[in-house]
């Protein structure tokens, strides 16, 4: 199904309303190891914009109307309050609507996401401009774009390995 804004979404089971939104550049397909795990809620996931079969718009976005894209999901499965999980980039999305729409959110779940402080995170126009970048790529061509943004090239064990290997290097006296 889509909203009037041309966002895809869907929703499975019965229960207590559960709103899944997805982090930069995943599909709601994206869940399925969690559904089971859901069985007595009622799951709705969507696509966001740029992402799965959501189209991306011509214009300019940022996390705010991401938000309201969410509540529109909600209004279209005529759903008044959901318990809404985020993940990563979805975290942010959820703590949005949190915030300008608090009457929506039952309860809040937040994985693997941050408090969207300006100097802790990735501007939201950066964030549209990557979801713009890649709303045309393939599965494997959009992971190849997404890996620089989402993986570390350093770990805290490659910086040990690397400050030993550093370390046989130096003389002894």
């Amino acid at each position: 199904m889509r909203t009037t804004a041309g966002i895809w979404w869907e929703s499975t089971g019965a229960g207590e309303p559960v709103l899944l939104i997805n982090g930069l550049g995943t599909a709601s397909t994206s869940w399925f190891r969690l559904l089971p795990g859901l069985h007595g809620y009622r799951v709705i996931t969507f696509d966001n914009r740029g992402v799965g079969r959501t189209g991306c718009s011509p214009e300019p976005f940022d996390l705010a109307t991401m938000a309201t894209d969410a509540v529109a999901v909600l209004d279209a499965a005529g759903v008044d309050r959901a318990h809404i999980l985020g993940l990563s980039m979805g975290g942010l999305i959820a703590q949005e609507l949190a915030l300008s729409y608090p009457g929506r959110a039952e309860s809040l779940i937040l994985v693997s996401t941050h408090s969207g402080v300006p100097h802790l995170t990735v501007a939201a126009s950066a964030v549209a401009t990557t979801l713009k970048q890649i709303a045309g790529l393939s599965p494997a061509e959009r992971s190849q774009a997404l890996a620089p943004i989402l993986y570390v090239d350093q770990t805290p064990a490659t910086e040990r390995a690397r400050d030993d290997e550093i370390g046989d290097t130096l003389p002894t006296t």
